[in-house]
């Protein structure tokens, strides 16, 4: 209800700029049933020191259009509160780790395909590779790629409802820490929870 200032009708254009701006510079992990191939649990994630909606590249994909929208309180909300409120309580749970740390900034499963391990098997793929990651480039005068392992890459995400949060925990997350967060359309508790 926050993110869409409490008007559902803007949901769908939201969703739609995660999904850009996540195919623009983030990574789309999905599941499709075995069946009839229709996807049925996504998850979108960015790789250490990139974020969602983090540039004007990303922005310029939905969200502008989505933000004028909003009511003049849920612009202030995402402008000020939201950010600074995170950005406080990001700094005292991440500490140093934030740079090696890949962020799901959504992770859902259809309702009738839930409880059969789909939103686990990407939260594991995606551990695997966070923990695997390796940073490719190029050396000054070569012309080869040099590739640089990071070590002890982090996966972490946030959540609301109490539900979600033991989901997460039976996924291998554990909770690192929690922060109230005021909201035009009513306050709440947000979870952050990490695996790494």
């Amino acid at each position: 209800r926050a993110l869409v200032g409490g008007d559902w009708s803007l949901h769908s254009p939201l969703f739609r700029a995660m999904i850009r701006a996540s195919a623009l510079e983030g990574e789309i992990y999905v599941v499709k049933d075995p069946e009839s191939k229709v996807i049925v649990s996504s998850g979108f994630w960015f790789p250490p020191r990139r974020e969602l909606f983090g540039t004007e590249d990303q922005r310029a994909l939905g969200f502008n259009d989505f933000f004028s929208k909003l009511s003049p309180e849920s612009q202030y909300w995402w402008q000020n509160t939201y950010p600074q409120t995170m950005d406080k309580f990001n700094a005292d749970t991440w500490n140093k780790e934030a740079h090696k740390r890949w962020w799901c900034f959504h992770l859902a499963t259809d309702p009738k395909h839930q409880n059969r391990g789909y939103g686990t098997a990407i939260v594991n793929f995606v551990f695997e590779k966070a923990s695997h990651h390796y940073l490719q480039g190029y050396m000054p005068g070569e012309h080869t790629v040099c590739q640089a392992k990071t070590a002890n890459q982090i996966i972490g995400l946030a959540a609301a409802l109490d539900v979600n949060v033991r989901k997460y925990l039976a996924m291998g997350l554990s909770e690192r820490g929690q922060t109230y967060l005021d909201a035009p359309t009513g306050g709440f508790t947000v979870h952050v929870l990490s695996r790494g």
